[in-house]
Formats: structure tokens, sequence, C-alpha cells
């Protein structure tokens, strides 16, 4: 989680901005294979969902400070 502040440039967030914070977050996980969900399945869901949310969450801040 530390690298997600200190390894990306937050000052001006683009795609490859978010797609760091995905693959750091994925890097971060120590997912278990499952009935429900092998460990790369689960890895590259968290890649998928932090991606997202930081996308959403900066869209959000560009709307408020329009």
């Amino acid at each position: 989680a530390q690298q997600l502040v200190t390894q990306i440039d937050w000052d001006d967030p683009g795609e490859r901005a978010l797609q760091q914070a995905g693959a750091l977050a994925a890097a971060d996980v120590r997912p278990i294979d499952h009935l429900r969900g092998s460990a790369a399945y689960r890895r590259r869901a968290v890649h998928v969902l932090v991606h997202r949310a930081l996308a959403w969450t900066l869209a959000a801040r560009e709307q408020v400070a329009a």
C-alpha cells in the first residue's frame, strides 16, 4: 500500500497511474486457489477493482472541481 503513495505520480493521474496502482495492489495481495476462483483470477480482480475505484474517484473529483 505504501508503494501506491510513493511510486505513482498523483499530481497528474492518468491511465498509466491507474494501471500502476492496480498492478501494485495485485502484487501486494496473497490470494489462495479455491473452487470459486484461482489465485490468478483473484489477483486480476484486485487489479481491476483498484483501477475502477481510482478512476471513479478521480472522475468525481474532476466533477466537483468543475
